[in-house]
C-alpha cells in the first residue's frame, strides 16, 4: 500500500517546530461551469437535440387555386453526449506519521490510525478536492480515448472532439501558431479568428462569447496592448474589485494557465492554445453534481487504514456547428 501523504524530513536540528503544513499552491483552474454548460443525472449517454435554422420559405403568391409547399423543412439532429466511469481511491496508514512532529495529529491507543476527524484527515481532504477538480478539468479539456497516457484517456474531451470537428467541417480553424510566438501574433491570430467566425457566432452578444486563451497566447497579446499608448486603455480594464479583464473587440480574453500546465505535463504537442466560442455550445454531462470533487472518507478496522473514494461519471460534447473557431500550435 502506498500512502497518500508520506512525511521526509531533512533537518539535523530541529528548531522551532509546528504542525502547520503550508500547501504549495497549484495552478488555478477554472470551475467547470465557467466554460462548459453543465448537464446532471446522466447514467450513460444523452442525446442532445439542435436544428438549424429555417430560410428561403418566403415565394411570391400566384393568386391561384390551390396550395403548394414554399421552401424546405428542417431535420431535428442530435450529438451524443456520453459519460465515462472515473475513480480515486487513495489510503493513509497513520504510522507514516511516527516518530514525527506531524504523530501529534494522531489519536491513541487502538485508535492510532483512524484519521478520521483529525488535522491529517483534514489536509488529505483539502489535497485530494484540490486534485480531483484539477483532473476533472485536465481530462475535460484533453481527454483522449486513443492515447496510451492512462491519465487522460477515460474520454474525449474538448480538444479532442474539436480537432475531430474541424475534419467534419463542424469547427473553424484559422492558420497555426508558431512554435515560438512572435511579436503581435495573437493580436494577429484573434484578428483572424473574430473575422473568419461564422455569422451564427458572431452575431450573438458580446457577453455571450469568449477567447479561451494559454497563458503564452495571452502574455503575446497583453504585450502588443501595451506597445500601443492606447491600446491597453482600449482592450484592458478593471473590474471594481480591481481585477484585471482583457477583451477583443469587447469579447472577453480569458487566460487558462491550467491549459499551459496540462501541456506540458501531458507531453502533448501542441504548446499554444486559442478557442472563440459561445460556452452554451459545450456541455459536460455529470451523474450528479459536485461528485468530482465530493469525496468518501473512511476508516476501515480490517487493515487499520484511512481510505478516501471518489466515484463520479463524466463526459463532454459540443451541441451544434458554427459556433466555434480554434487555432493551435501544430495543428491537427
Amino acid at each position: 500500500m502506498a500512502n497518500a501523504i508520506g512525511v521526509n524530513l531533512d533537518y539535523t536540528y530541529n528548531g522551532q517546530e509546528t504542525l502547520d503544513v503550508f500547501i504549495t499552491p497549484g495552478v488555478k483552474h477554472p470551475g467547470i461551469t465557467d466554460l462548459f454548460t453543465v448537464l446532471n443525472g446522466i447514467k450513460s449517454k444523452m442525446q442532445l437535440g439542435y436544428t438549424n435554422q429555417m430560410a428561403k420559405i418566403t415565394k411570391a403568391d400566384d393568386l391561384s387555386c390551390g396550395r403548394t409547399t414554399t421552401g424546405t423543412g428542417v431535420e431535428i439532429l442530435n450529438r451524443t453526449l456520453e459519460v465515462s466511469p472515473l475513480k480515486i481511491f487513495l489510503e493513509q496508514c497513520g504510522d507514516a506519521f511516527a516518530n514525527t512532529i506531524y504523530e501529534e495529529w494522531l489519536k491513541a491507543g487502538n485508535d492510532v490510525n483512524d484519521l478520521t476527524g483529525t488535522a491529517a484527515e483534514k489536509l488529505m481532504n483539502t489535497l485530494v478536492a484540490e486534485a480531483a477538480g484539477r483532473d476533472a478539468f485536465n481530462i475535460l479539456s484533453f481527454g483522449n480515448t486513443a492515447s496510451i497516457d492512462t491519465d487522460i484517456n477515460m474520454l474525449d474531451g474538448l480538444w479532442t472532439r474539436l480537432e475531430a470537428g474541424v475534419i467534419a467541417n463542424d469547427v473553424d480553424e484559422v492558420a497555426d501558431f508558431n512554435a515560438v510566438l512572435i511579436a503581435g501574433e495573437a493580436l494577429a491570430k484573434m484578428k483572424l479568428a473574430y473575422e473568419s467566425a461564422p455569422i451564427t457566432l458572431d452575431q450573438l452578444p458580446e457577453a455571450d462569447r469568449k477567447f479561451y486563451v494559454t497563458r503564452s497566447v495571452y502574455d503575446n497579446l497583453v504585450s502588443s496592448y501595451e506597445s500601443v499608448s492606447t491600446g491597453s486603455d482600449l482592450q484592458v480594464g478593471y473590474q471594481i474589485d480591481g481585477i484585471i479583464q482583457v477583451r477583443y473587440r469587447g469579447v472577453e480574453v480569458v487566460k487558462l494557465s491550467q491549459w499551459d500546465a496540462a501541456l506540458a505535463s501531458f507531453s502533448l504537442l501542441s504548446t499554444h492554445k486559442l478557442l472563440y466560442t459561445t460556452p452554451t455550445n459545450h456541455v459536460v454531462g455529470i451523474e450528479k453534481a459536485g461528485d468530482e470533487t465530493n469525496a468518501k472518507v473512511w476508516y476501515s478496522n480490517d487493515d487499520d487504514n484511512v481510505k478516501t473514494s471518489v466515484k463520479y461519471r463524466m463526459g463532454y460534447q459540443y451541441r451544434a456547428a458554427g459556433f466555434t473557431v480554434i487555432a493551435q500550435s501544430p495543428s491537427i
